[in-house]
């Protein structure tokens, strides 16, 4: 009798143990389910991203490309205006002293100007680009102009 009961506690102990492994094996195959799903959806996501790339690198160089056509086409502007305006640079600085010493804009506001200029390469001249500024209105900077024209 003992060994009859050592048996059927022997099989309790067997059947416990593999159904503890089956629980336990069908948690661990979700998860490795789930995993899965989490790859696929991070390699969908991968190869969106990719794409993505791709058409910002085109856009990069139609961007790139439009940029090297504006400062080409800005380059020969200037030209086009250096050969247009006749005046000297002594004409210039007379015409600027002129504007500060009429009190129109001040020597501080002036240097900014030049700064702005060449930190710009601006095509325009020193009294548009003091009224394009808001320096000094049109009228002000004509009525100075006038004299150096």
């Amino acid at each position: 009798m003992d060994l009859l009961v050592l048996g059927f506690c022997g099989l309790i102990f067997v059947c416990l143990a593999a159904g503890c492994n089956f629980f336990a094996t069908a948690k661990i195959n979700d998860k490795i389910n789930a995993l899965r799903q989490d790859r696929r959806s991070l390699h969908r996501e991968v190869s969106e991203l990719q794409a993505a790339l791709i058409s910002k690198r085109e856009e990069k160089k139609i961007v790139i490309s439009k940029l090297r056509m504006a400062k080409a086409e800005s380059s020969s502007q200037k030209e086009v205006v250096k050969d247009a305006s006749p005046s000297t640079p002594s004409d210039t600085r007379n015409f600027e002293t002129e504007l500060v010493s009429q009190r129109v804009i001040t020597q501080r506001d002036l240097d900014k100007v030049k700064k702005y200029r060449r930190s710009t390469s601006c095509p325009y001249g020193v009294a548009e680009t003091i009224v394009m500024l808001g320096y000094a209105s049109q009228q002000e900077v004509d009525v100075v102009r006038a004299k150096y024209s």
